[in-house]
C-alpha cells in the first residue's frame, strides 16, 4: 500500500506511485540473489512517518520475531529526524528485503548545512529527564548495522533489521 503523495521511484525518473505496489525485484548482489527493493517519496510533513511505518509494515510482512517491529520503530525514528532536520518538501525511504532475512531501511533528506555531521557515535541514551535524543540510539539498538552516507547535498542513514 502506498499512500497518496507517495511516488515509486523507476530507474531514470519519478512515477506516481500504483495504489497497490508490488516490490520490484533487482539483482543486484550475488550473495543475496532474492534481493526485492522498493523506493517511495514522501512529503517532509508530520504524515510522513505514518506513511513510512504503513510501508514498512507492507513490506515487512512475514519477518519472524519482533523483526517488523523493530523495522516499523527505525523507519519511523529516521523519518522523523529527517523531517525535523532536513530541508525540502521530501524525504526518500527505500526498502530492501535481502534473500537472507534482513530488511534495509534506508532514509534520505536533504540537509540545512551539508558540513553538519550527525552526533558522534556511538549514540547514547540521553538522561531520563530529558525530552528528546533518543532516536538514533534506538536505531543503532535495533538494528544489525547502521551506515550513514553523504550523497547528493544530503545524508542517507541504512540501518539493517534482521529476523
Amino acid at each position: 500500500m502506498f499512500l497518496p503523495g507517495s511516488r515509486w521511484v523507476g530507474s531514470d525518473h519519478d512515477v506516481p506511485a500504483p495504489k497497490e505496489a508490488e516490490m520490484a525485484s533487482t539483482d543486484n548482489s550475488r550473495s543475496a540473489p532474492d534481493r526485492t527493493s522498493v523506493d517511495a517519496w514522501f512529503g517532509s510533513d508530520d504524515t510522513a512517518a505514518c506513511s513510512a511505518r504503513a510501508m514498512v509494515q507492507e513490506s515487512a510482512e512475514g519477518m519472524e520475531g519482533s523483526a517488523c517491529a523493530d523495522a516499523v520503530l527505525v523507519v519511523s525514528e529516521l523519518v522523523a529526524n529527517a523531517v525535523e532536520h532536513g530541508i525540502g518538501d521530501e524525504v526518500r525511504v527505500r526498502l530492501t528485503r535481502t534473500g537472507m532475512g534482513e530488511l534495509q531501511v534506508s532514509v534520505f533528506n536533504r540537509l540545512r548545512d551539508h558540513t553538519a555531521d550527525l552526533p558522534e557515535r556511538p549514540w547514547r541514551m540521553p538522561g531520563v529527564d530529558a525530552t528528546r535524543g533518543r532516536g538514533l540510539a534506538v536505531v543503532e539498538s535495533l538494528s544489525s548495522q547502521v551506515r550513514v552516507t553523504y550523497p547528493d547535498a544530503g545524508v542517507e542513514v541504512t540501518a539493517t533489521v534482521v529476523a
